[in-house]
């Protein structure tokens, strides 16, 4: 049914359908909230500051960390969550999980993030129990105390990024931390939280099975990780820098057979390991992991009728059948906080269970129960065929994945989407373009107005 791996996993969804603040600020205005779906809410904390830039991340981000700078996004933040309670009538609102992420959270001190937290906590309710999730680096992370004050906010889940254990490969991607602090870290941190989580990535161009093999043994030597959250290298979000030294270097993009096996390869040594899968990118050993079904993550992802209140220039939210992101231009953005206005950037609406019906490959099953409500005329075909193909199966109360399935989880949720929003999702084509432009030539520059137009794709997926 597949034969090629979309080069493009589905994270965000939905997708844009209208860009623009005044046009977004109308929809929004026209649109109603349909309360009735129930389902808890997160909120996501967007800190688009970085120490140094890692070549293949394309999140919203800046390197100036000068104090003025960082205290003004502080008070941007502080008006989003004035504005979005007070506009929107999400005052009181309860929330069940809270995620720091970006960037890196970590280059905040912890004053500023004291700030955020109150302004969270006064505005809205967050139960007793809500899963804090803290994301940030190792060298500020590992700054004296830092760790220590993080814990005592409340925070009982902490994630870095290891991405890679080749040396060669870190000094390419601009890693500054060593493999050894990382270690250290980890250690450190594995005392005070209730789970520690370290991102790493699969299908790096050029580097075939057996050197995947070798980094994740120095990964579960070396780091001994509680919590994996696995994702495969997507070229799309990577700089133009890292896009040249990729040609110049011969390191070609791999094939889907060796993606594929790359994907089976991870998942055997970590479950193999004592790391059992929990969805489709994360594996945490028991006893080390918080429950997912509850987590920011599926959150994020939609389940269960769950929301997302993002905050943040590049942040999204989702609630209530509304989708909309602050993704305008920083000085944009700042202006229209001065003027007392949301400064959304993109809105989208979607139906009941939709996130849900799309994205479940994710999590790897879906109760009958939501299959049922879900109203595309086309998703019932869509889940017959799957389970003719073998991607799926079906027991007497829910789909689930089957092995085959859990390898091709990219092109299901391509597949899932309604009509209305896969002209949304194109960057398989932009993939393509790129290639060919680094085929015909090797001039930086030459890449450039492709970049552009990437960017002008990504700026719904941040």
């Amino acid at each position: 049914m597949f034969r090629e791996l979309s080069t493009d996993t589905v994270y965000a969804y939905p997708n844009a359908a209208l860009l623009g603040n005044t046009a977004c600020l109308r929809a929004l205005s026209d649109s109603r909230a349909d309360t009735g779906w129930g389902g808890s809410t997160a909120v996501y904390v967007h800190v688009p500051f970085c120490a140094s830039l890692c070549q293949f991340c394309g999140f919203a981000k800046s390197t100036d960390l000068r104090r003025e700078v960082l205290n003004r996004f502080v008070d941007q933040i502080c008006a989003e969550i004035d504005l979005t309670a007070a506009q929107l009538h999400f005052t009181g609102r309860r929330i069940s999980a809270l995620y720091f992420g970006g960037g890196t959270a970590s280059v905040l001190t912890p004053a500023m993030i004291e700030r955020i937290l109150t302004k969270l906590t006064d505005t809205f309710r967050f139960e007793a129990d809500a899963e804090m999730t803290f994301e940030g680096e190792c060298r500020s992370l590992s700054r004296r105390g830092y760790l220590e004050e993080v814990r005592n906010f409340g925070f009982r889940r902490v994630s870095f990024g290891v991405q890679t254990m080749d040396e060669t490969f870190r000094e390419i991607l601009n890693l500054k931390p060593s493999v050894a602090d990382l270690g250290l870290l980890r250690g450190r941190a594995e005392a005070l939280f209730d789970e520690v989580c370290i991102d790493f990535i699969y299908g790096w161009p050029g580097l075939g099975r057996g050197h995947l093999a070798a980094d994740i043994r120095a990964l579960l030597d070396v780091i001994a990780p509680t919590s994996i959250e696995l994702f495969r290298f997507e070229k799309l979000e990577a700089s133009p820098k890292f896009l040249q030294c990729l040609y110049e270097t011969g390191l070609r993009d791999l094939d889907t057979a060796t993606l594929l096996a790359q994907y089976a390869d991870a998942q055997k040594c970590f479950v193999e390991a004592g790391l059992p899968q929990v969805s489709y990118s994360k594996f945490s050993r028991d006893g080390h992991s918080l429950n997912y079904d509850e987590s920011y993550s599926a959150h994020f992802y939609g389940f269960d009728n769950a929301n997302v209140l993002g905050f943040g220039r590049g942040a999204q939210s989702f609630v209530d059948g509304r989708m909309w992101s602050f993704g305008l231009q920083e000085h944009e953005h700042a202006q229209l906080l001065q003027q007392g206005v949301l400064p959304i950037g993109i809105f989208a609406t979607y139906r009941r269970d939709e996130r849900e019906a799309v994205s479940w490959p994710r999590r790897g099953h879906i109760g009958a129960d939501v299959v049922a409500r879900y109203r595309d005329p086309e998703y019932p075909a869509r889940l017959q065929a799957l389970l003719r193909a073998g991607y799926i199966m079906r027991n007497e109360d829910a789909y689930q994945l089957t092995e085959r399935g859990w390898l091709w989880v990219p092109n299901l949720l391509h597949y899932l989407m309604p009509r209305t929003q896969r002209r949304h999702f194109r960057r398989d084509e932009l993939q393509g373009l790129i290639e060919g432009r680094h085929e015909a030539s090797s001039d930086p520059a030459a890449l450039m107005p492709l970049v552009r137009m990437r960017g002008q794709y990504k700026a719904v997926y941040v």
